[in-house]
């Protein structure tokens, strides 16, 4: 493999590399129309045979049986009527280009490990209302990662680690950038370049510190079920939980918090339960990091 990336590598020096990516990136902060999904591809492939290929540094993360996933979406609090489609992705109508998604092309995003990272990505505000929703992973899920695997170790020679290094941190920032302008670039970059096969993309949250975002393909909700949910208020920074959820074939919501057999403790301290023991069998396991991803990608 790295001798097929060092033959990649060769057709192209670092200066080239590197005056691409200047050329598109002042291209992209003017707002120039030369920012397309084809000025994208070709800023990032090499021409290799007849064919157009890239390599960078990444890694793949599994997520196991009985994981707890979080999504967060706003709630107008005169406005709550919920049905089972509010607790999974957007309808395909209402979607625009978003991290990786493109117009109308449905993925789940949802937070690993801390809810908190859901609720910064959706812009939670001090008193507003949310609905979290914890979803409980029933077959693992395989995410291919963008953004990370800096220390990806190789055997290619220092020129060509050099080129490897710059195109990597040229798909890091481009992805990674928080405006709504850069969505294209991270979109192509994740249909178009990143995509192996996984159920899905994991990325770092910019909006929290150390948080990890999973975007993931339709065809990976069957690997998740509800564990259960939450209408909540953001209140001095913490999470208040107004209403405890279960989605079933019914959708029961239960405000019962003070009662001595209240349903919504119960829900609560299930899900907490759940991640303690979860945590605890899995603290030297989860997640599984694959660091030697290192694929050549070819785009025909």
């Amino acid at each position: 493999m790295d001798l097929e990336i060092e033959k990649i590598l060769s057709n192209i020096t670092l200066k080239e590399f590197e005056d691409r990516f200047k050329l598109f990136e002042n291209n992209q902060a003017q707002n120039n129309t030369a920012c397309t999904a084809e000025a994208i591809i070709e800023t990032i492939m090499i021409e290799h045979n007849g064919l157009k290929f890239s390599a960078f540094k990444s890694e793949e993360r599994e997520y196991k049986k009985d994981a707890i996933l979080y999504r967060v979406r706003k709630l107008e609090p005169e406005k709550i009527e919920l049905t089972h489609d509010d607790f999974w992705e957007a309808p395909e109508k209402y979607v625009d280009y978003g991290r990786l998604n493109q117009p109308e092309q449905q993925l789940l995003y949802v937070a690993a490990n801390n809810p908190m990272t859901a609720i910064k990505e959706v812009g939670i505000r001090e008193g507003d209302y949310f609905l979290l929703t914890c979803y409980k992973v029933i077959n693992s899920l395989k995410v291919f990662g963008i953004g990370v695997g800096n220390d990806f170790e190789c055997k290619l020679s220092k020129e060509s680690k050099s080129k490897l290094d710059a195109l990597t941190d040229f798909i890091d920032r481009n992805f990674l950038k928080d405006t709504k302008s850069a969505y294209l670039v991270s979109s192509v970059i994740a249909n178009s370049i990143c995509d192996f096969g996984r159920d899905g993309w994991f990325y770092p949250s910019v909006a929290h510190q150390n948080g990890l975002n999973l975007c993931l393909k339709l065809s990976a909700k069957s690997n998740l079920e509800i564990h259960s949910s939450y209408i909540c208020q953001l209140n001095d920074g913490e999470i208040s939980n107004r209403f405890a959820i279960t989605v079933g074939n019914d959708i029961n919501i239960h405000h019962d918090w003070q009662s001595k057999s209240s349903k919504a403790n119960k829900i609560l301290e299930s899900l907490f339960e759940h991640n303690r023991l979860h945590n605890e069998l899995n603290k030297n396991e989860q997640p599984k990091v694959i660091k030697d991803i290192g694929y050549p990608i070819k785009f025909v």
